[in-house]
């Protein structure tokens, strides 16, 4: 009964050890760097941009830019909501800290801000918001937000 009752305790230990709960100072940096539009009712994107800005900079201190390796396609979610997904395959992980700006195909903009983290979980942290326009965005493991949400591309 005792090796039982250590080889429990030994168990409970490694799998402590091996998965701990992340905390506040554990959290990545970093999100999927994937978003869904939803009601996306138009054929597939057949270019796009992503620029990171500096968070809190409205918009003018651009850090980054990526137009390579754009990826959308439709997806639909296990409740039967249909969303564009789009990611670009160079860029699967994207700073929290930072503004980004995403265009498709030279014709809409979607300025996503605002990305907080939850701080919580065991394989990263989750979203708990962000803001695309003026709209509010689901955030969880992706960023998502609906087509409407979008605004013409200044000339």
């Amino acid at each position: 009964m005792a090796i039982s009752r250590f080889a429990k305790v030994l168990f409970a230990l490694l799998i402590s050890v091996a998965f701990p709960r992340v905390s506040l100072g554990g959290c990545p940096e970093t999100f999927s760097g994937e978003f869904l539009v939803a009601n996306w009712r138009e054929d597939l994107p057949r270019s796009g941009k992503l620029e990171r800005y500096k968070k809190g900079s409205d918009f003018r201190m651009l850090e980054d830019r990526q137009e390579e390796g754009l990826v959308t396609e439709r997806v639909v979610s296990e409740s039967g909501k249909g969303f564009l997904r789009v990611y670009f395959k160079t860029r699967q992980l994207l700073p929290l800290k930072a503004d980004y700006k995403l265009v498709l195909d030279g014709q809409l903009e979607f300025r996503i801000s605002e990305i907080v983290a939850t701080n919580e979980g065991a394989w990263g942290c989750p979203l708990e918001s962000a803001r695309v326009n003026s709209c509010k965005a689901d955030a969880n493991v992706v960023i998502s937000f609906d087509r409407q949400c979008g605004v013409p591309v200044r000339k």
